[in-house]
């Protein structure tokens, strides 16, 4: 059975071309920044008493719903929808550990609120740390045990596969690259925002990091998009709804 992950999109003719010509999404990566500026948002997450990175996954979520070009991804010059939202993100396991990361995949819900989505995180959060989920942590193991040239010859063999539409739905689910998008929180650890690449493995087309959200509502936020899953008239839209939404929050 093929993965249930996603579903196939008829491509026009130029889509076809432009897969053909740049076959990567490192090739095919375009680059956007935002300067938010709202003291409204401050005030909002305060009486509403939220995170900001809480508000920008619901941010994420609604702008992906407006916007369902969001959730493809192009696999092998085919173009795809993902059939559930999921975004992933890097997360200290110990605050008080260099390199104690994981990175998590939680699923979004259309109905999901704000709020809703903050503590899911927590408890994610909380079964991270405990050691609950082991998921991510065992393929990584296994996957570390591989001398290198065994490991690229499998993770050929999984990319066919993948492509294909036959990777094992566990190794899908367990693995934070198949997901809608990536989000790196740098503001957390007192970074700014910085343009990132794109993972040929995996299905995102998307990856976002956040900086430090000021007192003054000032914050940067940076996206990077695989071109070929967008128009762009409408990933300006979208871009524009995602901007609305974080200044002016509802």
């Amino acid at each position: 059975m093929r993965n249930p992950d996603r579903i196939p999109l008829k491509q026009a003719a130029y889509q076809k071309v432009e897969a053909a010509i740049l076959p990567t999404r490192q090739s095919a990566c375009v680059y956007y920044a935002l300067e938010i500026q709202s003291e409204t948002l401050v005030r909002y997450l305060r009486e509403h008493r939220l995170r900001f990175f809480s508000y920008v996954l619901y941010v994420c979520k609604e702008t992906v719903l407006r916007y369902p070009f969001l959730n493809d991804f192009m696999l092998g010059g085919r173009k795809y929808r993902h059939t559930t939202m999921s975004v992933s993100t890097v997360m200290k396991k110990d605050v008080s550990k260099e390199g104690s990361i994981s990175l998590v995949k939680i699923e979004l819900e259309e109905n999901q609120t704000a709020l809703e989505i903050q503590e899911k995180m927590d408890r994610r959060i909380t079964s991270v740390r405990n050691e609950k989920e082991l998921g991510f942590k065992q393929l990584i193991q296994t996957l570390d045990r591989l001398p290198t040239p065994l490991f690229r010859i499998g993770l050929s063999l999984a990319s066919f596969i993948d492509r294909l539409g036959f990777l094992p739905a566990s190794l899908i689910h367990a693995d934070p690259l198949h997901t809608s998008l990536v989000i790196a929180n740098l503001g957390s650890v007192e970074g700014d925002a910085v343009f990132h690449h794109l993972y040929e493995w995996g299905t995102s087309s998307l990856f976002i990091t956040l900086g430090r959200l000021d007192d003054q509502g000032k914050v940067n936020v940076t996206f990077t998009i695989d071109e070929r899953i967008s128009e762009g008239q409408q990933l300006f839209k979208a871009l524009a709804f995602f901007r609305d939404l974080l200044e002016n929050p509802r």
